[in-house]
């Protein structure tokens, strides 16, 4: 999962070629502004504006980002207010002359001078937004790191994050004066908030019983047999076949998870990571390995309620 959602992102952040032209037949999205109308850029500006897009980080690398590390590692210094207010402004304003030229065009026979036109617009507007993307990576860390509690969560919450980057990104009005890395960091930390928030349910809510799990393990086994099944004495028979081939804290693991233990309590996965001085995640993966191990034995041994 969140590898493919950073390929997602990471594509978003490419410098490909409009080999097949502008879809003349789509509006082009932009913020509009008051002054767009009327806008007309001094030499100095326009040179500012454009030599803040020099910097993106392209080529090879960003061919190959592909997870989160890469990405991260493309990270450019945070823009200044002015350069946030220069770099939107930029890129609205050439979408906006991008449609202007659209919307004028025969969609049956286009321009071939206009298509070219609204193309180089069109590339100079992504090339700000990765501009912009580059220099607010560390930010998206920053708010993934708050709320995550292992690094596969952080991963997937960078991927995430990027997506919600460049959503704002998209939307965000530069005419009003506000920051652009206060609006990013405030959209991230809220998603992020709210995912967090439902996933902490969601785990408290996952408190498999023996019972459960015993059937999953022998169904999945193709163990035969109607309701009336003893899983527990089906259990006992694979952890007893098992003897060798499961780990000591794989059997730990997994008798502590179904209440099969001296105690006879179904401890959760934080219960366990927490005295076992592991990761929750970890204790998860351990728990997964044992539980396929004890399926491939009742295959192996033909378990069913009659053998029993």
């Amino acid at each position: 999962m969140a590898a493919s959602a950073t390929t997602r992102a990471s594509e978003t952040l490419r410098s490909r070629p409009r080999t097949a032209g502008p879809d003349l037949g789509s509006a082009i999205d932009y913020v509009p502004a008051d002054e767009f109308e009327e806008l007309e850029y001094q030499p100095d500006e326009l040179e500012f504006a454009r030599r803040l897009t020099t910097d993106v980080a392209g080529g090879a690398e960003a061919e190959s980002a592909s997870s989160v590390g890469p990405l991260l590692a493309r990270s450019l210094p945070p823009l200044t207010a002015e350069e946030e207010r220069v770099l939107f402004r930029r890129m609205n304003f050439v979408k906006f002359q991008a449609e202007a030229i659209r919307s004028t065009m025969s969609q049956s026979r286009p321009s071939r001078r206009k298509a070219a036109k609204v193309t180089a617009l069109l590339e100079e507007a992504d090339a700000v937004r990765r501009r912009i993307v580059e220099s607010n990576l560390r930010l998206v860390a920053t708010v993934c790191r708050k709320y995550s509690r292992n690094d596969q969560e952080f991963q997937e919450f960078v991927s995430e994050g990027l997506l919600i980057l460049l959503a704002a990104i998209r939307k965000f009005d530069y005419s009003r004066g506000f920051r652009f890395s206060t609006y990013a960091y405030n959209a991230v930390q809220r998603e992020l908030f709210r995912t967090s928030r439902r996933a902490s349910r969601r785990n408290q809510r996952f408190v498999l019983t023996p019972d459960e799990v015993l059937s999953e393990v022998s169904e999945s086994a193709g163990v035969k047999g109607g309701p009336e099944v003893d899983h527990a004495a089906i259990y006992e028979s694979l952890m007893e076949a098992a003897s060798g081939r499961l780990t000591d804290r794989e059997e730990s693991i997994v008798r502590r998870r179904f209440g099969t233990d001296k105690s006879g309590v179904t401890e959760t996965l934080r219960d366990i990571a927490a005295d076992l001085g592991l990761s929750k995640e970890r204790v998860r993966q351990i728990q997964i390995t044992a539980i396929q191990k004890l399926q491939r034995i009742a295959t192996e041994l033909n378990l069913s309620a009659s053998s029993i």
